[in-house]
């Protein structure tokens, strides 16, 4: 049916259409001087040409660990950073070498190696029953005296206690 001189069209504004051609994510605007509104936080761009999810981590200095980088993706803002690499710790943005990841941290074989993040140091658990831990001095590569630590039994050598030259592991005998 055909319209009547009692109806008649109301015009369509350009924002009714297709959002004026601004990128879905802006607002468009008949009255004002710039059409399309900005992109909102998160992206970049502007909203006549399109809004796009800006990368938090290009976007400057990111402060984490050999590109461990992770961009918030929009509606988010920033980065994260990941978790330091096999080996170390740390929070993402400060890695340190885990020294219990090497030798046992210099602790015996039998008891745990915790890395204390605070003092960035190996701490060796305690020995087992019946055994005592006992510090004997070694160089490493460039010179320096470390230490390892060892469970020894209990006995009358704890102050010089018997090695075994083929594991480099304490054992049970009287030492002279």
């Amino acid at each position: 049916m055909r319209g009547s001189l009692d109806t008649y069209c109301l015009p369509i504004t350009s924002c009714e259409y297709d959002n004026g051609g601004c990128d879905i994510l802006t607002k468009c605007n008949d009255d004002a001087q710039q059409r399309c509104g900005e992109c909102p936080e998160g992206y970049a761009g502007s909203g006549a040409t399109g809004c796009v999810d800006e990368d938090g981590c290009q976007k400057g200095v990111d402060g984490c660990y050999a590109n461990g980088c992770v961009d918030v993706a929009a509606p988010g803002i920033g980065y994260v950073c990941a978790p330091c690499p096999p080996g170390m710790v740390g929070n993402g943005s400060a890695c340190r070498e885990n020294l219990c990841s090497s030798a046992n941290g210099g602790c015996d074989p039998v008891v745990t190696c915790e890395m204390d993040v605070q003092s960035d140091a190996a701490v060796c658990g305690a020995c087992p029953s019946g055994l005592q831990m006992v510090e004997t001095p070694s160089s490493n590569l460039t010179g320096e005296t470390t230490y390892q630590q060892r469970c020894v039994e209990v006995d009358g050598c704890v102050s010089q206690p018997c090695w075994s030259s083929e594991d480099d592991a304490p054992f049970a005998q009287t030492c002279e």
